[in-house]
């Protein structure tokens, strides 16, 4: 079984891998991927952005970048042509790779890259927006108007059906970890 884990900024996405994880899943986890990606592309992303964008050692300062295209929507989508695409053959590679193994790939833009179109199952994790917040701030440790501001851009984040119909699960996110996993399990169990 291939799962997708998507959802919005702390909705608890990462949890959710983690108990698919537990139960013998492969995680493809799409922020590194990103990472990755970026560090292939590193050349093409320097020729683009310019050398604004780089630490002290040459290598892209991921901090300044972002400042940079969070800026400005079109620099965010001339960043995503470059990375998205490598992305998107790594999870691919990954996938064969792994033949015959359940796999979780996990990422808020598994729809928005359309990689939800190589799952089974997508789960899609919700919170309520006060508790969001609330872990955007323990968890990055950055104050109400920077979490606000990350909430905003994900805004028109959505699950969206796929041509091979995957089926999309509503996992609420509000309370224990346990009622998390039991709302995943209750699912794999329906799906046999």
């Amino acid at each position: 079984m291939i799962a997708g884990v998507a959802g919005k900024y702390c909705s608890g996405k990462s949890k959710a891998a983690d108990i698919l994880i537990a139960k013998g899943f492969l995680e493809i986890d799409l922020d590194r991927l990103g990472h990755e990606a970026l560090e292939r592309k590193q050349d093409q992303v320097i020729e683009h952005f310019g050398p604004s964008i780089l630490n002290g050692t040459g290598k892209i300062d991921r901090k300044r970048l972002g400042q940079l295209v969070f800026r400005c929507r079109h620099s965010l989508l001339e960043l995503e042509s470059i990375v998205h695409p490598e992305m998107k053959k790594m999870a691919a590679k990954c996938i064969q790779d792994h033949q015959g193994k359940n796999i979780v790939i996990n990422g808020a833009l598994l729809f928005y890259m359309e990689l939800h179109s190589l799952c089974d199952v997508v789960f899609w994790v919700h919170a309520p927006l006060c508790v969001r917040v609330r872990r955007g701030m323990k968890r990055d440790h950055i104050g109400v108007l920077k979490v606000l501001q990350r909430i905003y851009i994900q805004r028109l984040l959505t699950p969206q059906h796929s041509k091979n119909d995957v089926d999309i699960y509503y996992v609420k996110n509000r309370g224990p970890e346990e009622l998390l996993e039991a709302g995943i399990e209750r699912i794999l169990a329906e799906r046999g």
